[in-house]
């Protein structure tokens, strides 16, 4: 049953990559489903005013799915070459692109500058320590903000981290993996 389930998650995903002009799967790279992330998508309640950041963006799945919406901006960070690269040539041929800035940058997410985010995407990027750093350079980030700030947490391996942050409310299980265990997890700031 999930060997099947398998297979017709990746002829789904392949036919979305298709239809909006990319290449985002890849062996170099495990991307969230596209089913998961419309159902996601609908629960970040993105407004024109809000800027994407996905830590670890791989090929750009989520970047491209975004950049599809009336953004501000979204932003890809990815410390490996190959993968930015490929992100930046997806968002360069993504059809039906709606955002006003789409930017990948290649370099460590302790070193990036998250101001102006106010929505965090992370499908368990980096270890506990890094993620703390991050998560560090988020919160910051988050307290100069006037709009609402989410973070998005996919594989929610270091989940600790999040839940023991002041400054977020407790998560929303927005989608179950197989063993019916939260698999991608919403937080938004205290108050938002």
């Amino acid at each position: 049953m999930l060997a099947l389930r398998a297979a017709v998650t990746a002829a789904n995903d392949t036919m979305w990559d298709r239809a909006f002009g990319i290449e985002t799967a890849g062996v170099d790279c495990r991307p969230t489903a596209y089913r998961v992330l419309f159902k996601l998508f609908r629960a970040l309640e993105l407004t024109p005013a809000d800027r994407l950041i996905d830590y670890g963006c791989g090929r750009g799945r989520v970047l491209c799915l975004a950049a599809r919406l009336p953004m501000q901006s979204v932003v890809g960070v990815e410390l490996n070459v190959a993968s930015a690269d490929a992100a930046r040539a997806n968002l360069a041929t993504l059809r039906g692109r709606q955002a006003l800035s789409c930017s990948v940058v290649t370099g460590n997410a302790t070193e990036f500058d998250p101001t102006g985010g106010t929505v965090f995407y992370f499908f368990n990027p980096f270890g506990g320590e890094v993620f703390a750093k991050v998560i560090d350079r988020v919160r910051e980030a988050a307290a100069g903000s006037s709009l609402p700030v989410r973070l998005v947490y996919v594989n929610p391996v270091c989940r600790e981290v999040l839940d023991a942050a002041n400054w977020l409310g407790s998560p929303e299980v927005v989608h179950l993996n197989a063993a019916g265990l939260p698999a991608v997890l919403l937080y938004r700031t205290i108050g938002a």
